[in-house]
Order: structure tokens, then C-alpha cells, then sequence
């Protein structure tokens, strides 16, 4: 009795499912077609639309605005900050630069094989003298990803941008000094000026880590 009434119950459900229908009107009072499409788990009900109906010189102005705003990136990774320089790259340097950004873009599925494949195109824009290239490619030596490791190489970089006012450079020098990486021995101090010079240049991660230095600072009291 019970497994009928069940039976019975699944078959009125069923059949009210199937009926259910939408009714849409437009601006103008017109009720469009409607098509709907029988899936296996439920009702998926669509507009009939011809391309007709669509203004296509909107659509395609619209396109070109979008393409005319969309800006080429200018640094690899959000952790890092525009390098402020006086004379721009050649337009051979950008090009090998932006070649190599184009491999790590998000959404392309690249994977490590194109993070390579990018570095090396850095490296051709760095020794043509293109600052963010030059400092990609140090962050690569300095911890052998996707590069040669040479901490010597990486720390000469940095030294180099230190002075001209560059946050990531003035980060990374702050981590070795703190880590005692390319140093004689760690250095704190100095690790908390690089950190703090770095955070007022906009570098997140020297932010962030001035957060720590200041919570460290006010729970050790």
C-alpha cells in the first residue's frame, strides 16, 4: 500500500513538472516565441532571437572601445609594483616583455612549460634593458624558479633598482637581510628599513609585513 501511494505521488510530481511554463512579454506588449527544451534533470526555456533583432554597429563599436581601453600588463604577478623609470624601454625590449607576459597570463593554462618559456623571453628584454623584465628574472634567480638559481646575480639586481626608488627590489633585499641570504650574517634592522621603505612605495607584502613587525613588536612588550 505504502510503495502505491508512493508511486502514485512521484507520477503527480512528474507531471506537474513537465507543465510548467513561462510567459514573458516585452517592452512593446509582444509576447516573444518561446522554445522550450526538454533536459533530463529540469525545463530550460529560451528566447528565439534572430540576429536581425541585434544592432550590430552598436555591438561592434562597443568591441572596439573595449579593445582601445584594455592596457597592456606591465607587471608579473599582483604581489608587485610599476617600476618608475625615466627613459621607457625600446620598443624591441616591451615586445620580448610582453611576449613573455603572454605565457603567463591568467585563465591560459600555460603551466610550468610556459612559465619557462616566459623567463627566458625576460631575460632577452632584460639584457636589452627593460627594468621589470630585469627584475622579473632576479626574483627567478633568487629562488631558482624557472631560472638559474644565483643569489649573487638576483642580489646585484636589487642593488642595482634599490637606489632608484624600486619597493620590490627594496623588498627582496629586506627578505635576505632578514633571512641572511646573500649576507654575511641575518640583520634585522636593516631587514625592517628595506621592509618599510618598500611598504610606503606600495609593495603588499612588505605591508604585510610591517603588519607582523608591528604586532610582534606590541605583543613582546
Amino acid at each position: 500500500m505504502i510503495k502505491s501511494c508512493i508511486f502514485i505521488f512521484l507520477l503527480v510530481a512528474i507531471s506537474t513538472c513537465q507543465k510548467k511554463t513561462a510567459t514573458l512579454v516585452s517592452a512593446e506588449g509582444e509576447a516573444p516565441t518561446i522554445k522550450v527544451v526538454k533536459t533530463t534533470g529540469s525545463l530550460l526555456t529560451a528566447i528565439d532571437i534572430s540576429k536581425a533583432d541585434l544592432d550590430w554597429d552598436q555591438i561592434n563599436e562597443q568591441q572596439e572601445v573595449n579593445e582601445e581601453k584594455k592596457e597592456a600588463p606591465g607587471v608579473t604577478g599582483d604581489e608587485y609594483t610599476l617600476e618608475k623609470v625615466e627613459v621607457p624601454p625600446s620598443p624591441e625590449a616591451e615586445a620580448e616583455f610582453q611576449r613573455g607576459m603572454s605565457y603567463i597570463e591568467r585563465g591560459k593554462g600555460h603551466g610550468r612549460e610556459g612559465r619557462i618559456a616566459a623567463h627566458k623571453l625576460f631575460e632577452k628584454a632584460a639584457s636589452l634593458g627593460h627594468q621589470e623584465a630585469r627584475k622579473a628574472v632576479a626574483f627567478a634567480n633568487l629562488f631558482g624558479d624557472y631560472a638559474r638559481w644565483s643569489i649573487p646575480e638576483a642580489k646585484s639586481v636589487f642593488e642595482s633598482l634599490e637606489p632608484i626608488g624600486s619597493p620590490d627590489a627594496q623588498l627582496a633585499l629586506g627578505f635576505m637581510n632578514g633571512a641572511g641570504i646573500g649576507v654575511e650574517k641575518s640583520n634585522q634592522a636593516k631587514a625592517l628599513v628595506y621592509y618599510m621603505f618598500a611598504a610606503l612605495g606600495g609593495n603588499p607584502l612588505a605591508q604585510m609585513a610591517m603588519v607582523r613587525w608591528f604586532f610582534f613588536w606590541l605583543y613582546s612588550r
